[in-house]
Parts: C-alpha cells; structure tokens; sequence
C-alpha cells in the first residue's frame, strides 16, 4: 500500500504545522495553497467580501441627533439595514437591543410630548416654575 500522506496537502501553515487538507488531483497542495490558484483566491475573497455586506461600507450619512425624533429615526434606519442581512444569532441580538433602545426612546417622546402640553396649560415655559 501506498502511503497515506501522499495525498495530503505539502503547505506549512502559519502556526508551523502540515496543512490537512487533500492535495489536488496532480498537484502536491490543496486549492487553498496551490500557487497556480493566487489570482482565483484573490477574485473569491473580493467576490466574498462585496455578497456578505452588499453595500459600500466607507461611505454613509451623516446624522444629526437634536431630538428623540432624531434618534428614533436614526433606529430605524438601523434596524432596516439588520433586516436586509442574513439571518444569524448575532442579527437577532442586534435587533432585540435596537428595539429596547426605540421603546426606550419612544417612552423618553411621549414624556415630553406630555411635559409639553401640561407647559402650554400653565401658561408656557417662563422658567419661573409653578
């Protein structure tokens, strides 16, 4: 019998162990480490990169948060962008923060919303109290 780490990959990794992944047919490496395969790894990795975000990660808008209604807005914007990834553990617990923090800030709008109008009953905001 032959023997049984012909058809293992002859690369080195970084950790200074034996690749364990199967040679190709005819070539003494793996796809992963097969020199005649740099520019289709690179192409993979690029291809990769722009399927997982879908979008330009550099830019974005800028947001001004003045008010709850800011940040609210700002929340949702947020949350949409979650909605369009893919489904994982880690998107769920995202989206569960940023919906205690709207429910939060949406409390925080009707509490002034409510100031406000106990304000215009007692005659305005003078500063002077009641």
């Amino acid at each position: 019998m032959g023997d049984s780490t012909a058809m293992q990959c002859e690369a080195i990794t970084r950790g200074g162990t034996r690749c364990q992944l199967a040679a190709r047919p005819g070539s003494r490496w793996c796809w992963w480490h097969d020199p005649a395969n740099a520019a289709d790894r690179a192409a993979a990795r690029h291809r990769g990169g722009k399927a997982r975000h879908g979008r330009d990660l550099a830019g974005g808008e800028a947001y001004e948060l003045r008010e709850v209604a800011d940040v609210v807005a700002l929340l949702g914007v947020a949350v949409g962008d979650l909605l369009t990834l893919e489904n994982s553990v880690s998107r769920a617990r995202a989206i569960a923060s940023l919906a205690t923090v709207a429910v939060r800030a949406l409390e925080v709008s009707e509490l002034e919303a409510r100031l406000s109008a106990l304000e215009a009953r007692l005659g305005g905001d003078d500063g002077k109290g009641v």
